[in-house]
């Protein structure tokens, strides 16, 4: 389709909708008219009046350049110079933004093309929901790893912390059990052993 660095369809979208990067400031006036390649740069989908109404809308005019960047891909018909006139802005379930479809300019679109293209939405967005389940399940899982590891190295540290002061009292125990007298020996015997 479109390269992703086509200035029709950006990476992201600011809330306002402004597009910062094409902003000329009055630029795209040349001898009193409006420079169409201009209009085209500062064409912008209304795709967050879509996403924040959670509603589709309908976006005409799609093969007037004077509006739109040129270079829209136009399907099979592209080689006829036939491009898409209207595309449909449909907000993706679970607020994972919108997909931009376009019509088909030899249907009409009516309820039944509608429901197609929002069948596609939808699936758009349970492949985008699954795809998020499964990030955040590896995402636990790796931290979960590291937790273990975390936990392991600390009780192998610990008991060797442990183990050496334990060490250098067995040998005066050993001592002393050897010289007490036998009243003492079940102590010392106990604290031997544990």
């Amino acid at each position: 389709g479109i390269t992703s660095d086509h200035r029709g369809c950006p990476s992201s979208i600011p809330e306002d909708n402004s597009r910062p990067d094409h902003d000329h400031g009055g630029d795209n006036v040349i001898d009193g008219h409006e420079d169409p390649s201009m209009m085209a740069a500062a064409f912008v989908w209304p795709a967050w009046q879509s996403f924040t109404s959670n509603s589709v809308l309908r976006v005409e005019g799609l093969d007037d350049t004077r509006m739109v960047p040129p270079g829209l891909p136009a399907g099979p018909w592209s080689a006829e110079g036939e491009s898409t006139k209207a595309a449909v802005i449909i907000p993706l379930q679970g607020g994972h933004g919108v997909v931009i479809l376009g019509i088909n300019n030899r249907c009409d679109y009516d309820e039944k093309y509608s429901n197609f293209l929002e069948l596609i939405a939808h699936h758009m967005a349970g492949s985008i929901s699954r795809t998020k389940a499964l990030m955040e399940e590896q995402s636990r899982a790796r931290k979960l790893a590291e937790l273990d590891h975390a936990k392991t190295m600390f009780f192998s540290n610990i008991s060797h912390e442990f183990r050496t002061p334990l060490m250098l009292m067995l040998g005066p125990l050993e001592d002393s059990l050897r010289v007490a007298p036998p009243h003492m020996h079940h102590s010392l015997s106990m604290a031997l052993r544990n």
